[in-house]
């Protein structure tokens, strides 16, 4: 049997210049849109998203490799649409939900500590959302 393999890395959602929803509700009531450049990765992502698709043979595992969710840990960027983690791990959800729903199988790996939080939580957190394969 063939199975298709699409990996994935450094989405870095939550970040002002990466990938993200059409609109995001922020918690003081306002919403944030995407930049146009932000807008010009999203139609990237939606290509993508479409390759894979047409592409597909047998079965597909998507692996999510590190770095999905940016949390700016360290404290050096202004580039945070959101420090609310429920906004976040949303914006993570609704991004990440296409890719999943094409995967049969679906694994997420820690990315770092500067960008994913403390032991990756975020990542972690997000991949709980999808049900993911656990790897000891």
């Amino acid at each position: 049997m063939t199975t298709t393999l699409a990996v994935i890395s450094d989405t870095h959602i939550n970040s002002t210049v990466a990938l993200c929803p059409d609109e995001v509700e922020l918690s003081d009531g306002g919403t944030y849109q995407p930049s146009n450049g932000q807008k010009w990765i999203n139609r990237c992502w939606a290509d993508f998203l479409d390759k894979i698709r047409s592409k597909r043979q047998g079965q597909m595992v998507g692996i999510v490799n590190g770095d999905a969710i940016e949390t700016d840990a360290k404290d050096r960027s202004t580039q945070l649409i959101s420090r609310n983690k429920d906004i976040i791990l949303s914006m993570g959800a609704a991004v990440l939900d296409p890719f999943a729903k094409q995967c049969d199988a679906l694994m997420f790996t820690a990315g770092t500590d500067a960008h994913g939080g403390k032991g990756a939580e975020f990542e972690a957190a997000i991949a709980d959302d999808f049900e993911p394969i656990r790897c000891a």
